[in-house]
């Protein structure tokens, strides 16, 4: 790993002007693989829950670029129950689509084999290797993209 080229930003991001395209993580390994595996820059959200907040922060400095949340797929969760007997969030997809929709920007999931056990974007580079999951990360982005009407310039 090329931990010279990552950063971590503390206090106000406005100091910052990241000059390719953001791609969002909601944890550390998911960002140093993203970063690896593209050479683009990645953001650290930390949590699910904080997604939103720090897309919220990119989109506002830079109302015009594309963005791409890296979103953690917690599918196994939906097997456990909850106090209440009822299947569990997939809180790192839920969280990750809340941040795209809100910010205009677009969520990519990694889409692992059958009977695979990993979550994340980093789970899946050390699975099937780099390689694969740079695929996979790039065939996510071609999808189609979110209405960015209101943040910009529209759909690019």
């Amino acid at each position: 790993m090329r931990e010279r080229n990552l950063k971590a930003y503390r206090g106000s991001l406005s100091r910052y002007r990241i000059r390719k395209l953001p791609r969002i993580a909601e944890g550390y390994a998911t960002a140093a693989t993203l970063h690896e595996m593209t050479d683009m820059p990645a953001i650290v959200a930390f949590n699910a829950g904080n997604l939103l907040p720090v897309a919220q922060t990119y989109r506002v400095l830079d109302p015009d670029r594309p963005i791409y949340i890296a979103g953690d797929d917690d599918r196994q969760r939906a097997a456990d129950l909850d106090a209440q007997g009822r299947p569990t969030v997939n809180v790192g997809r839920l969280k990750a689509d809340e941040a795209a929709a809100a910010i205009g920007a677009q969520a990519v999931f990694p889409a692992f084999p059958p009977g695979g056990t990993g979550t994340d974007w980093n789970d899946l580079a050390q699975m099937q290797g780099h390689s694969y999951a740079a695929s996979i990360f790039r065939h996510g982005r071609c999808g189609p993209r979110a209405d960015r009407s209101r943040f910009g310039r529209g759909p690019r």
